[in-house]
């Protein structure tokens, strides 16, 4: 077992064409068909005002897979440390999720929002190692089976503010701004038969810029954008976006589809991490 710092795991494969389903065939002129009807229902609802915004507090569950492109790991991040890629051994791919609630708040101003946040992400798994592994005070044979346990969970308080007093999707884009003050969780274990076990824990905050979007498309959908940001020296710092459309199901329901990025990392005398990953997700949102 093991967990991995800063990574996201990998959507599944993309299907391709069904073998015999060759393009301008009559399957592919059915799914052409409900494409259609979608967009006419689309235009249809264009322009009548959104119901999506929610003025009061509100609670979301966010589900995704998380594939990572890059996990890199060093410790010490000099020349007694080895610099290795967490990918062989904690995968490249893992679920992962966000609880959010939000809620107005009048301590400045109207339209100021206050919003907290727990975002966990974990990696484990075990493989042979593909060279010898420097790691803090212990060296891991190559060709044994080495774990590893990559965590990098972040609570994270943001406060917004309307930009341009924009701040309703239905009369174009609602823009808003403000800081997130993330308290990063981060853990690297690495363990190996016959080895002592390294563990290092990584706890700090990480004050970040917040910047959002939102856009009304018709009475039930919105389309949205948010970016949780710091940059660092060398592609490293902290960048977490995300892009998505929000369906409302009724009074006070939504959901919503979308892609998120995370990338960044950490490059010091200490510790060497630099981690890109995006991520297919789908939230629920409840606003009362």
């Amino acid at each position: 077992m093991h967990r991995p710092a800063l990574r996201p795991a990998h959507p599944g494969d993309l299907p391709g064409h069904l073998p015999g389903h060759l393009p301008g065939h009559r399957p592919a002129r059915r799914l052409a068909r409900p494409a259609i009807a979608a967009l006419a229902l689309a235009g249809a609802c264009a322009g009548a005002h959104a119901q999506l915004v929610a003025r009061g507090p509100w609670v979301e569950l966010e589900a995704g897979w998380t594939d990572f492109a890059r996990n890199d790991l060093g410790r010490p991040n000099d020349a007694t440390g080895t610099r290795f890629s967490a990918l062989p051994y904690a995968g490249d791919g893992v679920a992962s999720g966000r609880l959010s609630a939000e809620m107005p708040v009048r301590w400045w101003g109207e339209g100021h929002r206050l919003r907290l946040s727990y975002v966990p992400l974990r990696l484990d798994g075990t493989a042979p190692a593909g060279t010898a592994i420097r790691f803090q005070d212990a060296t891991f044979a190559a060709a044994a089976p080495t774990s590893l346990t990559y965590v990098f969970d972040t609570w994270r308080a943001t406060y917004s503010v309307p930009v341009f007093g924009r701040d309703d999707p239905a009369a174009g884009w609602a823009l808003r701004a403000g800081g997130t003050l993330a308290i990063r969780d981060a853990s690297i274990r690495l363990a190996q038969p016959g080895v002592p076990g390294q563990r290092f824990d990584n706890v700090g905050p990480v004050p970040l810029l917040h910047l959002s979007a939102a856009r009304a498309l018709g009475a039930r959908w919105t389309v949205e954008a948010e970016l949780d940001g710091a940059p660092g020296p060398g592609g490293t710092g902290l960048w977490d976006g995300a892009a998505r459309v929000r369906w409302a199901l009724g009074p006070g329901w939504s959901v919503a589809a979308g892609l998120r990025h995370l990338r960044g990392g950490v490059d010091n005398d200490e510790l060497y991490n630099i981690v890109s990953a995006t991520s297919a997700t789908l939230s629920a949102r409840w606003a009362f």
